[in-house]
């Protein structure tokens, strides 16, 4: 009996030692942040110890996701000598995924050596255009819910980068929109800055437009956010204050003077309210309660997408006629409205 009753004893005065030292050991396991430091990324964990997990010092730009599960960062490959004497050779980039217990890196994507390189083995194409050539990574981000990793990308296109993203578990490399990634807020939409290239006239440029665009998740543009230039000698082109002017068109008509001489459509068309009519695309409620409506441009696959305003009743059916107000905020692949009313 008193044998039975010091062992209990004992346990009870060691119990919270041991549960101390569990909780320490546990604790010291947890990331809290990673961060880069001579081209190498850290994990700083709970309990203020940390550990180098790259040693390359080429790596960058690290972010770890939500779950404290795995780490993504940017690593800057060799250039092959072949390459030396390519005026457009672009230094070369790698998506690393990192799984924190396994320790294991995996390349998700690699970047092109040369602007007018074609898609090679490393999935530097995204499944919507397998010649869509991926150069100059930058800016990755985990989604929220640590499914997708978003991230910067030049693509050949002139003027403008490309935001593109990779699906967690399939690996697959897709197109999200054309601008480069400034940021990813936390409810899912994304910021990103899109250039212009302004000609008076036939290879006449009068300088550069830098606008940054808000998307949802679904890749629509949803509004203008800043509208900018950065040459003094070339100033963006200021927009009159039209309010109160009203203009009548139809859905093709306005896609159709985009698509012409996008220029000549924002002086006359952005900032100012618009009753467009036109036969509805499509019809859709983002996660915020907020209603979308694209209504049908043209057969070259523009269109007119407006962004309602908050607290309407909308009942809409694709194939429906309808006529909307709203205040144009410019182009990019359609023309993008906000603030729409429905008038008939």
């Amino acid at each position: 009996m008193k044998k039975n009753f010091l062992i209990s004893f004992v346990v009870i005065l060691l119990f919270p030692y041991f549960s101390f030292s569990t909780n320490q050991s546990t604790l010291s396991k947890v990331p809290r942040s990673v961060y880069e430091k001579r081209g190498n990324v850290y994990i700083l964990y709970m309990d203020g110890t940390r550990t180098r997990i790259t040693n390359q010092n080429s790596d960058t730009l690290p972010q770890l996701s939500n779950n404290k599960k795995f780490i993504v960062f940017l690593r800057n490959l060799t250039l092959p000598s072949i390459y030396n004497d390519d005026l457009d050779a672009r230094e070369p980039k790698a998506i690393i995924y990192y799984d924190i217990e396994s320790g294991s890196e995996k390349i998700l994507a690699r970047s092109c050596y040369s602007r007018d390189e074609k898609a090679d083995k490393f999935s530097s194409t995204t499944i919507e255009d397998p010649n869509y050539v991926l150069c100059d990574f930058d800016n990755p981000r985990i989604s929220a819910d640590d499914k997708i990793i978003y991230f910067s990308s030049y693509s050949g296109v002139v003027g403008t980068g490309n935001t593109n993203y990779i699906n967690i578990g399939t690996w697959e490399i897709h197109h999200f929109g054309f601008g480069g990634l400034v940021e990813l807020r936390k409810d899912g939409t994304l910021e990103l800055e899109v250039t212009y290239n302004l000609y008076a006239g036939k290879d006449n440029p009068r300088g550069r437009v830098w606008k940054t665009w808000l998307y949802n998740k679904k890749g629509k543009p949803i509004r203008l956010l800043d509208d900018y230039g950065t040459n003094p000698d070339m100033p963006p082109i200021i927009v009159p204050d039209k309010k109160g002017i009203i203009i009548s068109l139809t859905a093709p008509e306005i896609v159709k003077r985009y698509r012409r001489n996008e220029v000549a459509a924002d002086e006359l068309l952005q900032n100012a309210k618009v009753n467009i009519t036109g036969t509805v695309l499509d019809f859709d409620k983002e996660d915020n309660g907020d209603y979308t409506v694209t209504l049908k441009g043209n057969k070259e696959d523009s269109n007119v997408f407006i962004s309602m305003k908050n607290n309407q009743n909308i009942k809409l059916m694709k194939g429906q006629v309808v006529t909307i107000n709203g205040k144009v905020s410019g182009f990019l692949k359609d023309v993008i409205v906000i603030d729409g009313v429905i008038v008939k």
